[in-house]
Formats: C-alpha cells, sequence, structure tokens
C-alpha cells in the first residue's frame, strides 16, 4: 500500500483550486488531486480533516487523530484507480502464484478472516472448484434479488393499501384483479404492524413512545428499502434523499405521547420541555454504513401554542416582535425581532382559515367602510344584515355554513370550509 500524504492547504494555494473548482476544471476539493503528477498526493483543507474527526465518537483528542488516520487510509487506500494498483502491484505480481496465495490465505487469516482464508486455500489445492463456488455465490444473489424484489412489491401494496384509506373488504377487490402481485391480506398486516414504533409505556391517562425509538425505526426502515429499490449508494452522497411535502400538515405526522388532560399554557409548556428534551439527547442511527443525523425543529404548532411557548399571553400580538395589529399601521417604527422565538417559524397551520375569516369580516364591514372604529347602531345593522346575507348566499349556493357558532366549541369555519 502506498503512503497517503495529506498536506494543508496554503491560502494562495486554496484560493487557485476553489478559483479552478468555480470554473469547473476540477471536481470538488474533497476529490481533487494536486499538480504532482502520478504522485496520488491528496489535497484536503483542514475543513475536510475535522469532518474526519467529528465522525468519532472517542472521548479524547489523540484517540480522534488515530480515527482520522485510519478513516483516510482506508478511504484513499480503496479509491485508487485499477492503472494505479497494477503500477503499485507490478513488483509483488512477479512472484510465484502458490507463494502470493499462500501470503493471502496467511494475510487473511492474521486479519480474522478465516472463512475467506479456507475458500482461498481451497480454490488453490483445487481450482475446478472455483465453478461450483461461482454457480453456488449466482445462485444465492438470484435469491436475494428475488426476496428483496417480493418484498418491495408487498411495500407497494401496503403503500396503495395506507394511501387510499381502503378497508379489507376493498383491498380483496382489487387483489382479486391481480393475486400474483398483490399479497393477501395478513401479509399486509404483518408489513403495517413492523412499521410501528415500540411503545414506551401505557397508563390510564397516557400513552407514549420514546422520540429516538422512533426516529430510529421511521428512519433507518425508509432508508433501507430506499437503497434497496433504487440500488445505489444513497449514503456516500451527501444530499437530502427525502423533504417532507407537507410540512404544515398532519399527513406525515406520528404521535408521540397521547394524554388525557386538561390543555393550558402550563400543560402546553410541559409538553414542548418534555419533547425538547427528548431532542437533545438524540443520537445518530447507524445501518450498514449509512449513518443518519436528525434534525427536528417545531414546525407544526398553531398560535396557541406558540403563545403559550413564548409567554404571550394576547392572542391579537405577534409573538416574534410584540407587536399589536394597531402597531402594524406605523410602517416608520423598526421592531426588534427575538430571535429566539424564530424556532417556531411562520406557522401556516390555520392561515388558509384565518385568511378567510378576514375576507369575510372585510366584506361584513364594506357597507360602512370602517375596521376598528365604534360603529353606530345604524351601522350595526347594515353589518348584521350584510353577514346575514353572504351567510345565506354560502348556504344557498355551495351548502357551506359560515361563520356560524357551534355548541360547546368554535364556529363553522374549519380546514374544509375555506379549501
Amino acid at each position: 500500500m502506498g503512503v497517503i500524504k495529506v498536506p494543508v492547504l496554503e491560502a494562495t494555494q486554496l484560493a487557485t483550486h476553489n478559483r479552478a473548482y468555480r470554473r469547473g476544471d476540477i471536481p470538488s476539493v474533497r476529490t481533487a488531486i494536486d499538480d504532482f503528477g502520478s504522485s496520488g498526493v491528496r489535497v484536503l483543507t483542514r475543513n475536510d480533516l475535522f469532518t474526519i474527526m467529528e465522525r468519532s465518537n472517542a472521548s479524547t483528542f489523540n484517540e480522534k487523530l488515530e480515527f482520522m488516520e485510519l478513516e483516510l487510509l482506508h478511504q484513499y487506500s480503496e479509491e485508487l484507480s485499477e492503472r494505479s494498483k497494477r503500477r503499485k502491484t507490478e513488483e509483488l505480481r512477479t512472484s510465484d502464484l502458490h507463494e502470493l496465495a499462500y501470503a493471502t490465505q496467511m494475510k487473511l487469516r492474521k486479519t480474522g478472516e478465516v472463512k475467506a482464508s479456507k475458500i482461498v486455500k481451497v480454490l488453490t489445492r483445487s481450482p475446478l472448484k472455483a465453478k461450483q463456488y461461482s454457480a453456488a455465490i449466482k445462485e444465492k444473489t438470484a435469491e436475494q434479488q428475488k426476496e428483496v424484489s417480493t418484498k418491495l412489491a408487498h411495500l407497494r401494496s401496503l403503500f396503495m393499501f395506507v394511501e387510499a384509506g381502503l378497508t379489507q373488504a376493498q383491498y380483496e377487490v382489487v387483489r382479486d384483479t391481480n393475486p400474483d402481485f398483490y399479497p393477501c391480506y395478513s401479509i399486509l398486516k404483518k408489513l403495517k404492524k413492523e412499521c410501528y414504533p415500540e411503545i414506551h409505556s401505557i397508563t390510564e391517562t397516557c400513552a407514549e413512545v420514546r422520540v429516538q425509538s422512533l426516529i430510529t425505526q421511521s428512519s433507518g426502515y425508509y432508508c433501507i428499502v430506499l437503497c434497496r429499490s433504487t440500488s445505489t449508494c444513497l449514503w456516500k452522497e451527501k444530499k437530502n434523499i427525502w423533504q417532507n411535502p407537507t410540512p404544515s400538515s398532519p399527513r406525515y405526522c406520528r404521535p408521540i405521547r397521547i394524554r388525557y388532560v386538561k390543555e393550558n399554557t402550563d400543560g402546553t409548556n410541559e409538553e414542548i420541555e418534555y419533547v425538547e428534551t427528548q431532542i437533545k439527547e438524540l443520537s445518530k442511527t447507524k445501518i450498514d454504513e449509512i449513518s443518519i443525523k436528525h434534525k427536528i425543529v417545531f414546525i407544526m404548532v398553531d398560535g396557541k401554542v406558540c403563545n403559550a411557548a413564548t409567554h404571550t399571553k394576547s392572542t391579537m400580538r405577534c409573538y416574534i416582535c410584540g407587536a399589536t395589529s394597531s402597531d402594524f399601521n406605523d410602517l416608520t417604527t423598526e421592531r426588534p425581532c427575538n430571535t429566539e422565538n424564530m424556532r417556531f417559524g411562520l406557522s401556516l397551520l390555520h392561515a388558509r382559515i384565518r385568511f378567510f375569516e378576514s375576507i369575510l369580516h372585510v366584506a361584513y364591514k364594506l357597507p360602512v367602510m370602517k375596521w376598528r372604529a365604534r360603529l353606530t347602531a345604524e351601522e350595526k345593522k347594515l353589518v348584521e344584515t350584510r353577514k346575514k346575507e353572504i351567510q345565506t348566499k354560502f348556504r344557498e349556493e355551495l351548502g357551506l355554513l359560515v361563520d356560524t357558532p357551534k355548541a360547546n366549541f368554535g364556529n363553522t369555519n374549519d380546514g374544509s370550509t375555506s379549501r
């Protein structure tokens, strides 16, 4: 194995390299080869070395350095081209065939690969058995590919079953059209059960799962299925392989804890603290060569949760800058924003409903052309008449009840009505 040198770029070299990278003359900083010709010297920046050390779970700096050294040797020894490998082993290949085979056998045994060492020994003594080994490997590979193909077909059936919201009877009707492709319902039940996370605890008033268990089970299962279905090593490419298309919708949400308690500010803050504590304790999910780092943010929250978490007492006040609706009319004043509260984002959970209600209220007050000013008795009567007129047209033409109070909670302005 050749010695791998990893020089640190000087400022001028780094600037020249970055300009070449932007022009497209070289692939990237991580895989660039410098101008030393065929010396095989790799050019890495300090950031690259730090990234490699960061993957180590060692507690001391010396252990991290050892991990980085082993990682570099392992990584770049495998990335040599066929031409480089032939050049480096040219002198070695002049040795006798039996000597090379015996040396390979002993090296494998020394590294703990006893079974591989025995296979080399058998093939060296009886070269005709190579055909048997090759046939057995092909047969085993074909069986594994068939098993994976069957598994993916079953998962596609489960996906169709869940997405369409089918009942067992409806699925059986669909299955009759192609029994060879669609598995029986019992297999779907088994696959669906495998997708459930491990339940941490269940009491009379609470049921919960751990965030770590939920994330590990979901992301790990997803990555395995995705890599098998695409037959590619996606973990070698640093990119997002899936992104939630509806982040402010419960479509891809899974419950963490269900409690039978009265909803109030203290209870909301208690739940936020409970979830945040588990998020801080999350560890990476490792599956074979895949390492998944989880980043979880609060994005599906409504105004009530934001106000409770940011200790904003009025629902008419912005939880980011603290301004009220009357302050927004003053465009000359700059209001400082609380950056800590921005972690909740601008929630779109009820945006459609609030926009719909805003249009309704503007339409109600068109006859008087006033918004916050006090209305006279005659103006109030005009607004009420206009409101009843609009509600009647919605009911007669669209069959919808809008802005009508409901018993015990809210009104009829829900998501379906606003859509």
